[in-house]
């Protein structure tokens, strides 16, 4: 919270920007009711470079339109906004490449035959180079691999974990077949208008707030952690001095270590970390943490009723937490209606949910998958990743979590409105966490926080560019607030080896409980340094609301009667029951856990293995079964 001046940090700053491009072409295609061969036909027009006046159909041409603009507005963000180095292939036409595997895979013959019959002479400049060793078709077949490999995954690893040198923007750099022509290049495209769109959206976005804090390529990342190598060294001279390392091989060992961790680090936050991990394992760790989701998260939603209150610690009032809470279940309700029509329900979006789809407090709902991967890891494979997302949504989570961050939102809103005139001893400490000054916020005539741009140039009298910058500096404020309110657990809020695809497995489900110790506890300390107790006031309703959850909960499993576990409770058991639940014991409640079961160190998985050694056979049996939790007590 003290670096609020600082700006917005990289890992939210990705999240949030890459949020509101995708929103927007979501937009698009949601104004025109798009479907699935209208999007096909779309990302035909748009790969073939088709002018507009070529396009028979209106809404086609106006999805083209519209898309190319967002396109443009995106590329002005990466390379004015931003600073990161492009070309401007095809100017206002252009649209990424995005290369279907399957398809290359399935007519390799074809492709290398159009590489050769058009394109010979950037061929033989490859036989060249390789002093004759190879053939043009070799040279051809060598691409083809190229492209194939490049094609899968959201990016190219970079070559080192400690995540300079990267992250790999798939458009910036297959600009360099640019000299493929657009009709040769077509039957070989992915033809997904949402995956090309929203993995060139992904990735730029992630090469843009990259490049602005880091320098092109990391080049600023590699002389910072230079700099902390020579200042570990200069401790480390020290330290020997004292005479706290018996000789200089033992100091330069405990540099090494040092580095060692912070590199890590540096990889866990870019997504670098643990590049090599072999198909097999990652295959295995993907299903098995999707199992896992399955067999123990079907009543998710009971444990995630407290959420709104964090809104009360970061500010909020107990109405607007009230409102939250509504907010989130009427969209549960609303989605498991929708799973069950043969078309969604028309829905109108209130002004707080389209605050929150331009400031990328949320997805737009083709693209809401935020909880499923919360609950997962971005190394999920396509068919995995399909469940873990299906799952999410049939147990309620992800449309809570939707509803819960458009209320936030909207307490983020009124929070800033509230403090707009410094009310409060706090007002300007708190309004500079959040990059902002009194000077930032601009309400109407009816006291309400302007959020657009035109409305804002026309109240200031500003012009486009100013408005813009403004805007932005508002949205990024909204966004620390949601973030600082919800639960969003990320590779910053937890041990860097965590984020290693390799060892993830194993800290499985304790993502949140690191989360809510970083986000809502380490604020409410820090709160009450400054004499600001209300923070931790909100705690206490913590307690009775997860209790009565749990009980609601027992009931629904036990079929009007309460579980075994639970019946004989006293108050002072209900009362440790609720603060554990709640999440207020913070890291510590891993050890407590522990205490009871040492093996849920290691994560559910190797949990449920050894419980299998030590269990009767039936028990295991019945906790082994996919969403166990909510039969079990009836085959007791």
């Amino acid at each position: 919270e003290s670096h609020g001046g600082e700006g917005e940090g990289y890992l939210n700053a990705r999240l949030s920007v890459f949020r509101r491009y995708q929103n927007l072409f979501a937009a698009i295609t949601q104004d025109l009711k798009m479907s699935q061969r209208d999007m096909t036909d779309v990302a035909k027009y748009l790969q073939a470079k088709t002018a507009l006046e070529d396009i028979p159909y209106e809404p086609h041409r106006e999805a083209v339109d519209k898309t190319r603009k967002l396109l443009q507005r995106f590329y002005k963000y990466m390379a004015e906004e931003r600073g990161v180095k492009l070309g401007n292939v095809d100017g206002d036409l252009y649209f990424p490449r995005a290369w279907s595997p399957g398809t290359l895979m399935d007519k390799q013959k074809e492709f290398v035959k159009m590489l050769m019959d058009n394109y010979m002479p950037v061929l033989q400049e490859g036989v060249e180079h390789s002093g004759g060793a190879l053939s043009p078709e070799d040279v051809a077949r060598r691409i083809l691999n190229k492209i194939v490999d490049s094609a899968v995954g959201d990016h190219l690893p970079p070559a080192r974990d400690d995540g300079v040198l990267a992250p790999f923007f798939a458009g910036k750099e297959r600009r360099k077949l640019a000299w493929i022509d657009n009709a040769h290049a077509e039957p070989f495209l992915d033809k997904d208008l949402v995956k090309t769109l929203t993995t060139y959206f992904h990735n730029g976005t992630r090469n843009a707030e990259y490049t602005v804090r880091f320098g092109e390529k990391g080049a600023m990342l590699d002389k910072q952690l230079v700099q902390v190598n020579n200042e570990l060294l200069e401790v480390g001279n020290k330290m020997l001095d004292k005479g706290e390392f018996k000789d200089k091989e033992a100091r330069d060992k405990w540099v090494a270590r040092q580095m060692h961790n912070t590199r890590q680090a540096v990889g866990a936050m870019e997504g670098s970390l643990g590049k090599d991990i072999s198909d097999a394992w990652r295959t295995t760790s993907a299903w098995m943490t999707v199992y896992q989701n399955i067999r123990l998260l079907p009543l998710a939603l009971f444990a995630s009723v407290v959420d709104p209150l964090g809104t009360v610690a970061r500010g909020a009032t107990m109405a607007e937490a009230y409102d939250t809470f509504l907010r989130g279940m009427r969209e549960v309700l609303r989605d498991w209606g929708d799973m069950f029509r043969d078309e969604p329900k028309e829905r109108q979006q209130d002004r707080w949910e389209k605050l929150a789809l331009a400031a990328g407090s949320v997805d737009a709902a083709m693209f809401s998958h935020h909880v499923s991967e919360e609950y997962s890891s971005d190394y999920l494979s396509k068919r995995a990743k399909k469940w873990n997302d299906r799952f999410f949504k049939m147990n309620g989570m992800e449309a809570w979590n939707r509803g819960s961050r458009v209320g936030a939102t909207r307490s983020a809103a009124l929070f800033l409105e509230r403090h707009s005139k410094l009310p409060e001893a706090h007002s300007a400490r708190w309004l500079a966490e959040l990059g902002l000054t009194a000077g930032d916020i601009t309400l109407d005539d009816n006291g309400n926080l302007i959020v657009d741009k035109r409305e804002l140039m026309a109240k200031k009298g500003i012009g486009v560019k100013q408005a813009e910058q403004e805007i932005e500096k508002l949205y990024s404020a909204i966004n620390r607030w949601v973030e600082g309110a919800i639960i969003t657990p990320n590779a910053a809020q937890r041990p860097s080896w965590s984020s290693d695809p390799h060892y993830s497995m194993f800290f499985h489900l304790k993502q949140f409980t690191y989360s809510f110790h970083q986000t809502i506890l380490k604020r409410a300390v820090n709160e009450m340094q400054y004499g600001n107790m209300a923070p931790i006031g909100a705690f206490a309703w913590y307690v009775p609301v997860m209790i009565a959850s749990d009980i609601t909960k027992g009931l629904i499993q036990g079929a009007g009667s309460l579980p075994g576990h639970m019946q004989g409770m006293t108050l002072g058991d209900w009362v440790l029951h609720g603060a554990e639940r709640g999440g207020l014991l913070s890291v510590a409640q891993i050890g407590v856990d522990a205490g009871q079961d040492m093996s849920s160190l290691a994560g559910p998985s190797v949990e449920q293995i050894v419980d299998g050694f030590v269990e009767p056979l039936s028990r295991t049996t019945i906790k082994a079964l996919p969403a166990h939790a909510v039969f079990a007590e009836a085959l007791k």
